[in-house]
């Protein structure tokens, strides 16, 4: 494996790796990683780090893998708060610390401490968004289908109703996923693409195939709420691309395991 990126560090901890932001990394009061798929126990079509409960791999392996996971990062599994992806753009609330199991969301917010934001990924988009002036914080999981429903949109309007949080203080990390070289669509979902208002090159069609940038999407969509372009960082690693390091589903189609984005307050 060779890892290259100009915006993300691999760190290694216990022989598990797992990637952060160089500069997400410079804000203290916050604390974030994005696992991959090297350093578990998992066998097969799971090997190694899957963390993802929905697949048919073994519990035992899931739970020991989480276990490892946590010990190289410094995370606390009992203080995850899990959701139920369902590729929409629901955004919860996390203002309890004792509820880890939340329902049909796709994202999540919360200012409270000792909280750790989940979401999970296998070539889908997940997106970290920091405010350091409210000490709020923000984790999507943003699929074709919660990008086209501007699932940003509701996070960005969420943190600003119960924190306060102005769109331009706000820090916005997208991380690794698939890239436009390897998303390729059909005619099927190409309106979807095509109608976003924007002069960016959403859509690329090249040898007769059709390739949808859903990076762009979500930055388009972030730029409309008021975020500042300087303040969004955007990963150069495509899940596809680099499936050695990465679970991606567009690679292994059926059976696959899944890894996590986490974020969380100090």
């Amino acid at each position: 494996m060779i890892f290259c990126s100009e915006v993300m560090n691999l760190n290694i901890k216990n022989a598990v790796p797992y990637l952060t932001f160089k500069e997400l990394e410079k804000i203290s009061f916050v604390k974030h990683a994005f696992s991959t798929r090297l350093g578990g126990v998992s066998k097969n079509d799971f090997k190694s780090l899957n963390l993802g409960f929905k697949t048919n791999d073994s519990m035992d392996n899931v739970y020991e893998n989480y276990k490892l996971f946590c010990e190289a990062t410094g995370f606390n599994k009992e203080s995850m708060a899990f959701i139920n992806q369902v590729h929409g753009n629901s955004v919860k609330v996390v203002t309890d610390k004792n509820f880890l199991q939340m329902g049909d969301f796709d994202g999540s917010i919360t200012n409270i401490p000792k909280i750790t934001l989940v979401t999970f990924h296998a070539d889908c988009t997940p997106i970290y968004l920091v405010d350091p002036q409210t000490k709020s914080i923000g984790l999507l999981h943003a699929g074709w289908r919660g990008t086209i429903k501007n699932i940003v949109k509701n996070a960005i309007e969420s943190m600003k109703t119960n924190f306060q949080s102005k769109p331009e203080n706000i820090l916005c990390f997208i991380g690794p996923s698939i890239h436009r070289c390897c998303f390729e669509i059909k005619e099927d979902i190409l309106e979807y693409f095509e109608n976003i208002d924007t002069n960016d090159n959403i859509v690329q069609k090249k040898e007769g195939k059709i390739y949808a940038d859903i990076i762009k999407y979500n930055e388009v969509n972030l730029l409309r709420c008021g975020i500042k372009k300087e303040n969004i960082n955007i990963s150069d690693l495509c899940t596809k691309c680099n499936s050695d390091l990465f679970f991606s589903h567009r690679t292994q189609r059926k059976e696959h395991g899944i890894m996590v984005s986490i974020l969380g307050i100090k």
